[in-house]
């Protein structure tokens, strides 16, 4: 069962693939020491899609997405505060994403709080 308050649940597929992709390049740039820069540019670089265009319409310009930026950034946050040994890259991870423009910040708490939730739940 879902809960309606994750921002989760509402995703497209392509949605939920760029979300994996966003996770798991921000992951990269901290494991890699990537510069600060060059990673914020990346993650901008990916984040950033062109909707599909419609039949009599002009072509769409390209959109940064920063309600995915702030709720991977929240994912990041969540697992942190969950269990900050294996969640170390958390924070340094969604440093990257406020940077490249994750900035709504009440979606990227919602976000934080539910994966908080399901990673303190018991396993067995």
């Amino acid at each position: 069962m879902t809960d309606p308050r994750d921002p989760d649940a509402a995703l497209s597929h392509d949605d939920q693939l760029l979300t994996a992709s966003l996770h798991g390049r921000a992951c990269y740039h901290v494991n890699h020491h990537t510069p600060h820069d060059e990673a914020v540019a990346d993650l901008r670089t990916l984040a950033t899609v062109t909707p599909k265009p419609r039949r009599g319409h002009p072509t769409p310009r390209p959109v940064l997405r920063v309600d995915l930026l702030s709720i991977v950034a929240g994912h990041h946050i969540g697992a942190h505060r969950a269990d900050p040994v294996k969640g170390w890259i958390g924070p340094p991870a969604a440093r990257l994403l406020v940077d490249a423009g994750g900035t709504d910040r009440a979606l990227g708490e919602q976000a934080a709080a539910i994966v908080c939730a399901r990673l303190q739940r018991p396993q067995h």
